[in-house]
């Protein structure tokens, strides 16, 4: 009896997912296609809430019920698996330099294709210089742009100014 519940739940959660899953703008993003319309925020709530609420429903009172008699096993571990992997996966990134305040934002980054620097290098170093020099324009190479950015920033008193006129690993 409980292996034929599992079953049927499971299959109404599946059909009840497909309409979630193509309202997501990731899996629309995936297929390439895209389809919204006013409300659809709203219905994907409401499917989601009906999906976690009878989907998770043997779990939700085996849970209740290692609560209640004080007793905590697998529904409670469950329970507390995701919010255990955040904290401590934050945790860790913070012990290593890494502050995360957007969770989303940092999910996010795996669709970065690109990432400029600054031409100062405090990022690695902490003091100003220059590291790399590209050029993209006929008529100036390498040494032509740091000469000339090395003679605007000769007289400033500005860190960043200073450090475009210092001679950066033998690019002068």
């Amino acid at each position: 009896m409980m292996i034929q519940d599992f079953r049927r739940r499971f299959y109404w959660t599946l059909v009840l997912s497909i309409p979630v899953l193509g309202l997501s703008e990731l899996i629309q993003g995936w297929l390439g296609f895209s389809f919204s319309f006013p409300g659809a925020d709203y219905l994907v709530f409401l499917l989601s809430t009906v999906i976690f609420l009878y989907g998770g429903w043997p779990f939700l009172i085996g849970l209740a019920d290692e609560l209640r008699n004080r007793n905590p096993g697998m529904m409670t571990l469950i329970g507390l698996a995701i919010p255990l992997v955040v904290a401590v996966s934050t945790s860790k990134s913070a012990q290593n330099g890494l502050l995360i305040r957007n969770r989303t934002a940092f999910e996010n980054a795996r669709r970065i294709t690109t990432v400029v620097f600054d031409k100062t290098g405090t990022l690695t170093k902490g003091n100003f210089e220059v590291s790399e020099v590209s050029t993209f324009a006929d008529g100036y190479d390498e040494d032509r742009v740091v000469s000339m950015a090395a003679g605007f920033e000769g007289h400033s008193e500005h860190p960043i100014g200073k450090g475009l006129s210092m001679r950066p690993n033998g690019l002068i």
